[in-house]
């Protein structure tokens, strides 16, 4: 726990450590828990204990709310009650009270409730939330319990975990795929949802030499055998490959390029390199009609 702490600019020394291996400098606390993720590959975040309760809940009720709005569009028959946001207790959140769903009454006169962890010793990730709000309550396990309660009550007996968590995980997954996780405010903001690495590309700038013959539009070849180093003030194009991978990109899919000039002891871990301060530099992307940049990916039919 940091207290009476100002947040402001890091230090030069930490703001250089952090560019050499691919981070943007932000602010001090920020920059101390990247520096320490970057050090001993132990991811870290840093939060406002002040803040973090009611900022958890406020993220946790805007997600039910975005499933109670979208839930008419896929279903006719809707819950008779509703569902809410029930925070643990202090008792229970030193327990390590989980994220769950308790069912209300048939009815609807009692609502069901999803009982999160708000805790902010240790600080909960607000993140998870967004995307386990439509596992655990619509149109998750509260719209599921309802549907089975509309049946007889021998069908439970076929009730399994595979039917039951199948059933929330589907729809966790879909309105993940449909952007829901992410409320409409930090999309305004253009704020990049969570994201998942899928591949990585190389290639050392002076070794930019292609083989003509054996290089295709998909697949540049590099010669690697006469090193051309870059010469200040100059603009050079360069054609690297990724690693082949099996994902397919859907109808309206955010596909997020990083290009970086040194890799990250966090993602690369089996083949980083160290820049020694002397290394840093300043590097000039070029994307425009003259110097036209693109990422070349298959299309499937």
């Amino acid at each position: 726990v940091f207290e009476n702490m100002t947040v402001g600019p890091s230090p030069l020394w930490l703001q250089a450590r952090l560019t050499a291996v691919g981070l943007n400098p932000i602010n001090n606390v920020v920059d101390l828990t990247n520096f320490i993720m970057a050090e001993l590959s132990q991811p870290m975040h840093a939060f406002d204990r002040a803040k973090l309760r009611g900022e958890l809940i406020r993220v946790a009720e805007a997600a039910v709310q975005r499933g109670k709005a979208a839930i008419p569009k896929w279903f006719g028959r809707l819950p008779r009650g509703t569902v809410i946001v029930d925070p643990c207790l202090a008792f229970e959140e030193k327990s390590g009270c989980p994220n769950s769903y308790v069912s209300g009454t048939p009815d609807g006169k009692r609502p069901g409730r999803w009982r999160i962890n708000a805790s902010v010793t240790p600080p909960q990730p607000k993140l998870p939330l967004e995307g386990t709000a439509f596992h655990e309550t619509i149109p998750g396990h509260h719209l599921q319990r309802f549907v089975a309660d509309r049946n007889r009550g021998y069908r439970s007996i076929f009730s399994t975990p595979f039917h039951v968590e199948g059933w929330a995980l589907y729809w966790e997954l879909t309105l993940w795929d449909l952007k829901y996780p992410q409320s409409p405010e930090d999309r305004a903001k253009g704020i990049n949802p969570t994201q998942q690495i899928v591949t990585k590309g190389w290639l050392r700038a002076s070794h930019r030499a292609l083989d003509e013959k054996h290089s295709t539009e998909m697949e540049p070849y590099h010669l690697h055998t006469r090193p051309e180093p870059l010469k200040p003030n100059e603009v050079y194009r360069f054609d690297i490959s990724v690693e082949p991978n099996a994902f397919q990109f859907k109808k309206g899919n955010r596909i997020r390029l990083e290009i970086v000039n040194g890799d990250s002891p966090i993602t690369d871990v089996l083949w980083t390199h160290y820049y020694q301060p002397n290394k840093i530099g300043q590097d000039t992307l070029y994307h425009s009609a003259k110097h036209p940049s693109s990422l070349v990916l298959p299309v499937m039919e």
